[in-house]
C-alpha cells in the first residue's frame, strides 16, 4: 500500500487519499506522536528454562493427548477427544473443543497461532494434517486442512470443507461450508473462491514461529 491513503474493506482496498483532517484526528488519537516506536532492547535472561504448558480439559471422561515434543503455551486451552502430534506449536490464547460433536486430529510439526478457535459441529471432525500452518485470530470449524497448507490470520474455515495439501487461503477469507479446494489451491474472497495455482508448497510465513525461539515444554497440566 502506498502512503497517505485510507484503507477500507475486506478484502481491502483504497477509498482516497487521507487529508489534513484525517492527519488531525489520528495525531490526537496518538497524543501528538505518529513515529514508529523503537525496537525493544530487553534481553531475557535464561529463556530456556521450562515453564507449564496449556490447560487440558477433560470432557466426558476425554483427555486431550499432546504429543512429548508438542509446544502449548500457556494461556491454550485443549478440551476433550483432540491430538497433538509430534513437534506441533499450539499458541498463546488458542482454544481446541473436541467435545461431544466428533474428535479433533492435528498433525506433527503443525503451528496454530494465538487466538485461534478450533471447534466443530455434530457428526463431524475436524483434522489437521502434518506441516500446517494457522495463523493468528483464525476460525477453523469442522473442516479438514492438507498437509504443508497455509491459512493465513484472520481466515475462517467453515464446517465440511476440505483443502487439498499445500493450498493457501488469503488473511480474512471466508471458506464457506461444504466447499471444495484442490490441492495446491490459492484461496481468497468473501467467499472464498479459488484465485489461482501454487506450483510448490507455500512458503513458511514470516509471522510464524520458529522452534528454536521457544521456551523448553513441560506436560501440559489436565483440570479436572
Amino acid at each position: 500500500m502506498p502512503s497517505d491513503v485510507v484503507v477500507v474493506g475486506r478484502p481491502a482496498r483504497i477509498v482516497r487519499s487521507a487529508t489534513a483532517d484525517d492527519i488531525r484526528r489520528l495525531t490526537a488519537l496518538r497524543e501528538g506522536d505518529l513515529s514508529v516506536p523503537p525496537p525493544t532492547a530487553i534481553t531475557i535472561e535464561n529463556r530456556q528454562e521450562a515453564i507449564p504448558m496449556g490447560q487440558l480439559y477433560a470432557y466426558r471422561d476425554t483427555l486431550p493427548t499432546v504429543a512429548a515434543s508438542a509446544t502449548l503455551f500457556p494461556t491454550a486451552e485443549i478440551t476433550g477427544d483432540v491430538v497433538v502430534g509430534e513437534r506441533t506449536i499450539i499458541g498463546a490464547g488458542v482454544k481446541i473443543i473436541g467435545d461431544s460433536h466428533g474428535p479433533v486430529r492435528i498433525g506433527n510439526d503443525v503451528q496454530i497461532l494465538e487466538n485461534t478457535v478450533l471447534h466443530l459441529l455434530p457428526d463431524n471432525d475436524l483434522i489437521i494434517h502434518d506441516g500446517a500452518i494457522v495463523g493468528p485470530g483464525a476460525m477453523i470449524h469442522g473442516c479438514r486442512i492438507g498437509a504443508g497448507s497455509v491459512i493465513e490470520p484472520g481466515a475462517i474455515v467453515c464446517d465440511s470443507s476440505v483443502l487439498g495439501g499445500g493450498c493457501l487461503v488469503r488473511a480474512g477469507a471466508v471458506v464457506k461450508q461444504r466447499s471444495r479446494f484442490a490441492a495446491g489451491s490459492e484461496v481468497d474472497g468473501f467467499p472464498a473462491v479459488d484465485v489461482g495455482r501454487l506450483s510448490e508448497l507455500p512458503e513458511t510465513p514470516s509471522w510464524a514461529l520458529r522452534r528454536d525461539d521457544l521456551p523448553i515444554p513441560t506436560p501440559a497440566s489436565p483440570v479436572e
